[in-house]
């Protein structure tokens, strides 16, 4: 198959695409419909798609965009600026070696494209802001949008019984801390207010430095091995979690489309993605820029 769908609640298309040497697409949250989802997460959740080439992916996006009578929207013929994050910014500065060599070949790759004019960006509040409503929105979410679906089932299943069944230790920590979270209304609304103030720094951020996209290594790791060495950053599932969804997160709160290219491979072969991240609605318009560098990227 050259593409297969999936779900994206904070960096599940982007992820493995990166770590898989392929591409990844997460649409504008709301953008694409979400009918007959297992739902986690109604502000995060939204459907994407993963392929063998953006050729594909973009084939797929404008199917599933004519169903809701989207237009595209043109590219202007203006020198496209690509913000990149500053090397002391939380998406870069603890990048392992291995990934932080192949982000700077890509770098020096496109420094030398003529039609891209990488703009260096302080995008520290984005995950300062994240961080103050992402996993509070996740948390309460997740028991009342996974819960009511599990009670609409022909056979209705109870949350606590769902909960019961989990063998993965971090699925079971998710769960029961959403289970926590069922009754914190009032700190659910102040992360909504602060996920708004998040939206509003994306639109300034695009708006004021006339971006195209913001550009940064999909996770700061290459895939952990299944049986990691005991003691290892890669060998606790929590540490994974937090380290390979860690640059996603702002974007996935915010609801901003994101497209995953492969940039390169490590000494030992591995993949590494770069994400392209746009501005809200502008789906075709960064497949379109993503097309472009991917092509320089491959050369």
């Amino acid at each position: 198959m050259p593409f297969a769908l999936g779900t994206d609640t904070g960096g599940s298309i982007s992820i493995p695409a990166a770590w898989c040497g392929v591409f990844g697409f997460r649409p504008s949250t709301g953008a694409w419909p979400s009918g007959g989802l297992v739902p986690l997460s109604h502000t995060r959740d939204t459907v994407g798609v993963i392929g063998n080439s953006l050729e594909t992916v973009q084939a797929v996006h404008a199917i599933v965009r004519m169903s809701t009578g989207a237009m595209s929207e043109p590219l202007s013929g203006e020198k496209i600026r690509i913000g990149i994050p500053r090397a002391d910014s939380p998406h870069i500065d603890a990048l392992d070696p291995k990934v932080a060599e192949v982000w700077q070949q890509c770098l020096a790759v496109l420094e030398n494209c003529t039609v891209i004019e990488l703009v260096n960006v302080r995008i520290d509040e984005l995950h300062r802001l994240e961080s103050t409503c992402g996993a509070v929105i996740e948390m309460h979410e997740i028991y009342h949008d996974l819960g009511s679906y599990l009670q609409q089932l022909p056979d209705p299943v109870r949350y606590e019984w769902l909960l019961e069944q989990v063998v993965r230790e971090e699925v079971r920590y998710f769960l029961e801390e959403s289970l926590r979270f069922r009754g914190r209304e009032g700190e659910y609304r102040g992360a909504l207010r602060s996920r708004r103030i998040l939206q509003e720094c994306y639109r300034d951020l695009f708006t004021r430095r006339r971006l195209s996209g913001i550009l940064f290594p999909t996770t700061p790791m290459v895939a952990p091995l299944l049986e990691a060495a005991k003691g290892s950053a890669n060998s606790d599932p929590f540490e994974v979690f937090a380290r390979g969804t860690r640059n996603l997160n702002p974007g996935s709160v915010a609801g901003q489309p994101v497209v995953t290219i492969p940039m390169g491979r490590t000494t030992t072969g591995l993949p590494v993605g770069v994400s392209l991240e746009g501005a809200w609605g502008a789906d075709e318009s960064l497949i379109r820029v993503a097309r472009m560098m991917s092509t320089e990227l491959s050369r």
